[in-house]
Protein backbone atom coordinates (compact mmCIF):
# COMPACT_ATOMS: atom_id res chain seq x y z
CA UNK A 1 0.00 0.00 0.00
CA UNK A 2 1.34 3.90 -1.00
CA UNK A 3 1.35 6.03 1.45
CA UNK A 4 -0.60 8.57 -0.62
CA UNK A 5 -2.75 8.66 -3.39
CA UNK A 6 -3.23 11.52 -5.88
CA UNK A 7 -6.31 12.41 -7.92
CA UNK A 8 -6.14 15.29 -10.75
CA UNK A 9 -8.90 16.93 -12.02
CA UNK A 10 -9.17 16.21 -15.62
CA UNK A 11 -8.66 19.95 -17.21
CA UNK A 12 -5.00 19.76 -15.20
CA UNK A 13 -2.05 19.71 -17.47
CA UNK A 14 -1.54 16.30 -18.89
CA UNK A 15 2.05 16.19 -16.91
CA UNK A 16 0.08 16.22 -13.57
CA UNK A 17 -2.66 13.66 -14.96
CA UNK A 18 0.67 11.00 -16.23
CA UNK A 19 1.36 11.63 -12.39
CA UNK A 20 -1.58 11.09 -10.71
CA UNK A 21 -3.52 7.35 -9.81
CA UNK A 22 -6.95 8.94 -11.07
CA UNK A 23 -8.18 11.38 -13.24
CA UNK A 24 -11.84 12.21 -13.88
CA UNK A 25 -14.09 14.97 -13.46
CA UNK A 26 -14.78 16.52 -10.06
CA UNK A 27 -18.16 13.87 -8.94
CA UNK A 28 -15.73 11.02 -9.74
CA UNK A 29 -13.31 12.19 -7.94
CA UNK A 30 -15.44 12.72 -4.57
CA UNK A 31 -16.56 9.40 -4.83
CA UNK A 32 -13.31 7.53 -5.73
CA UNK A 33 -11.57 8.79 -2.55
CA UNK A 34 -14.07 6.74 -0.14
CA UNK A 35 -12.67 3.67 -1.97
CA UNK A 36 -9.15 4.35 -1.09
CA UNK A 37 -7.60 2.82 1.84
CA UNK A 38 -4.67 5.28 1.83
CA UNK A 39 -5.63 8.67 4.48
CA UNK A 40 -3.34 11.01 2.52
CA UNK A 41 -4.76 12.58 -0.37
CA UNK A 42 -3.11 15.09 -2.62
CA UNK A 43 -5.83 16.86 -5.02
CA UNK A 44 -4.55 18.32 -8.00
CA UNK A 45 -7.97 20.42 -8.66
CA UNK A 46 -9.96 23.63 -7.85
CA UNK A 47 -9.47 25.22 -4.14
CA UNK A 48 -13.10 24.15 -3.55
CA UNK A 49 -13.03 20.80 -4.44
CA UNK A 50 -10.26 19.82 -2.34
CA UNK A 51 -12.67 21.71 0.60
CA UNK A 52 -15.52 19.94 -0.38
CA UNK A 53 -14.04 16.47 -0.63
CA UNK A 54 -12.37 17.29 3.46
CA UNK A 55 -15.97 17.96 4.48
CA UNK A 56 -17.05 14.65 2.70
CA UNK A 57 -14.22 12.61 3.79
CA UNK A 58 -12.87 13.88 7.57
CA UNK A 59 -10.93 10.95 8.05
CA UNK A 60 -8.63 11.61 5.54
CA UNK A 61 -5.89 14.11 4.88
CA UNK A 62 -6.90 16.31 1.44
CA UNK A 63 -3.26 18.52 0.91
CA UNK A 64 -4.11 20.56 -1.94
CA UNK A 65 -0.38 21.91 -3.26
CA UNK A 66 -1.80 24.70 -5.05
CA UNK A 67 -3.57 26.82 -2.63
CA UNK A 68 -4.19 29.97 -5.56
CA UNK A 69 -5.88 27.65 -7.82
CA UNK A 70 -9.36 28.73 -7.49
CA UNK A 71 -12.51 28.62 -9.89
CA UNK A 72 -13.35 31.94 -11.46
CA UNK A 73 -17.25 31.07 -11.35
CA UNK A 74 -16.78 29.86 -7.31
CA UNK A 75 -15.49 33.14 -6.29
CA UNK A 76 -17.89 34.54 -8.76
CA UNK A 77 -21.20 34.47 -6.07
CA UNK A 78 -21.49 35.84 -2.99
CA UNK A 79 -22.79 34.22 0.46
CA UNK A 80 -25.62 36.64 -0.43
CA UNK A 81 -26.90 35.05 -3.64
CA UNK A 82 -26.22 31.48 -2.62
CA UNK A 83 -28.45 32.18 0.37
CA UNK A 84 -31.27 33.38 -2.06
CA UNK A 85 -31.56 30.17 -4.00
Amino acid sequence: MKDAIILAHNYTRPEIQDMADFVGDSLELARKIGSFDEELIIFAGVDFMAEADAILYPEKKIVHPVPASRCPMAADITEIEVKKS
